[in-house]
């Protein structure tokens, strides 16, 4: 839940991502789908219906390897 951050605009960025998988496999694959399929949408979209008085927040994803 990010409501509590003021910010309206978020930018998360995975630095050395590949390392990540490496070392998680699969789960770290499901980190990034959840990101770019569930959490950014929801906040960019759905929250406005699921929360009351929810706020759009503008998030952008960053991967490095």
């Amino acid at each position: 839940d990010l409501s509590w951050l003021e910010a309206r605009k978020i930018t998360i960025i995975f630095v050395h991502f590949s390392h990540f998988v490496s070392i998680n496999g699969i789960e770290a694959e499901k980190v990034l789908f959840d990101f770019e399929n569930i959490i950014i949408p929801f906040w960019r979209e759905d929250v406005k219906r699921v929360v009351v008085d929810g706020e759009v927040k503008e998030m952008e994803l960053l991967v490095y390897s």
